[in-house]
């Protein structure tokens, strides 16, 4: 599994819906509708970035250190977060 389906599986972890949608390669960002954290990942934009915004958005959430996270992923959440 690489680091951005570790990701993708730390959000289902997180309870955060994912959606991937078509913005344009600019877009995507985690957003709050009707109580549920949602993210969503652009799917125009290049996979550098995509990792990127899922990485800063994960890194955000306040309830992420309690769940277990290998050193590596934590690294990439840490470096974008």
């Amino acid at each position: 599994m690489n680091i951005f389906e570790q990701m993708l599986e730390l959000a289902g972890r997180m309870n955060i819906q994912i959606r991937h949608v078509h913005l344009g390669g600019s877009g995507g960002g985690m957003v709050k509708l009707r109580g549920q954290r949602q993210v969503f990942i652009d799917q125009d934009a290049d996979a550098a970035d995509q990792l990127e915004m899922l990485a800063g958005a994960l890194g955000r959430e306040a309830d992420i250190d309690q769940h277990e996270i290998s050193p590596d992923l934590r690294q990439q959440i840490e470096r974008f977060g």
